[in-house]
């Protein structure tokens, strides 16, 4: 048989778009994303095999458990793509929930606290923008070790040993009921992840927090509004923090001055752990939106099997670690 050089032409190329074809496929389940997918999946057959009636049973409340938090992690990613850091929101947490059972104790008025809370999110938040912005040799990780300080300082010296637990009847709704078979706080978290999503990849503000991150002095040059674009950010940080504390009072209706410690920790190992990258310019909000549910299924996981809460903190505090060396790896900056 005589093949043509015009056979063989054909031949090469098909055999080369057959090989590219499964490069693509194997390049796409090894993302970091589908990884991501897989650990979720091994956790939920984990949590089946060891506790199979009670995982059955209890599913929604383990998906609502890790609602609590799941609304900060949104503005985290942008603040991590800035490469910037906020360890504060938790402290924020407390005081916007303080906030509103102090209004509500005192007024009885529900759009009243409710604005008292969101208003205080959003004001810690934007002053720990303002100095940032403000005072630049300070970096964001000093400043809101500083705000979580203070924010957490407030709440113990205003509640002391005392605990609010004068809330609007139906906070216990945003909690616990259901729509269409699924929990109310999923159906926001959904809601929430929509729109920054829509936020980070379709405007302009998306484009400009990875052009920050990736090179502030170029962004600044190029014409963005660098100190205003993190201003924004903050703020939006806090006012999410405020969110939060709206959802943990509607499972947990009662504030203590303790209340979202260790949050902060939390939600910087899930983004980290959703492949944000700490040095800014690199993630996306899939492996975060993953992340949740990892992490909200790992406590159960541990929970269920008799791991102690100091234990729990310490697996956090060893996914952190493993997150942060992952994102090197990926990122080959090792």
């Amino acid at each position: 048989m005589i093949m043509t050089t015009e056979t063989v032409s054909k031949k090469y190329r098909f055999t080369v778009e057959k090989s590219n074809g499964k490069n693509e496929v194997l390049k796409f389940l090894i993302q970091w994303e589908m990884i991501l997918i897989y650990i979720f999946i091994t956790f939920n057959i984990l949590l089946y095999v060891l506790n199979g009636d009670m995982f059955t049973r209890s599913y929604m409340s383990i998906i609502q458990a890790g609602m609590d938090l799941s609304f900060m992690v949104f503005p985290m990613i942008f603040i991590l793509l800035l490469g910037d850091i906020d360890v504060s929101v938790g402290s924020i947490l407390a005081l916007s929930a303080m906030m509103l059972g102090l209004v509500y104790e005192a007024t009885g008025n529900t759009v009243l606290s409710i604005g008292a809370c969101l208003l205080t999110g959003a004001s810690a938040g934007f002053l720990n923008g303002f100095i940032i912005t403000r005072f630049k040799e300070i970096s964001a990780v000093i400043v809101t070790i500083a705000g979580m300080l203070f924010y957490r300082g407030v709440v113990k010296i205003v509640l002391d040993v005392r605990s609010l637990t004068a809330f609007p009847d139906w906070f216990g709704e945003l909690g616990y009921s259901n729509f269409w078979g699924l929990p109310i706080s999923l159906w926001v978290f959904a809601i929430f992840a929509l729109i920054f999503g829509l936020v980070l990849h379709k405007t302009s503000y998306g484009r400009q927090l990875y052009a920050v991150g990736k090179n502030k002095d170029g962004a600044y040059f190029s014409g963005i509004k660098v100190n205003k674009v993190k201003l924004i950010t903050f703020t939006l940080m806090g006012l999410m923090a405020a969110v939060s504390a709206i959802f943990y009072l509607g499972r947990s209706p009662s504030v203590v001055a303790n209340v979202g410690e260790g949050y902060e920790l939390r939600v910087i190992a899930i983004c980290v752990l959703g492949g944000v990258s700490t040095s800014g310019g690199k993630g996306k909000i899939i492996g975060p939106i993953i992340g949740v549910f990892i992490m909200s299924f790992l406590d159960k996981l541990m929970g269920y099997n008799g791991v102690q809460p100091a234990a729990r903190v310490m697996a956090v505090g060893i996914l952190l670690v493993v997150a942060l060396l992952a994102e090197k790896i990926k990122f080959k900056q090792i």
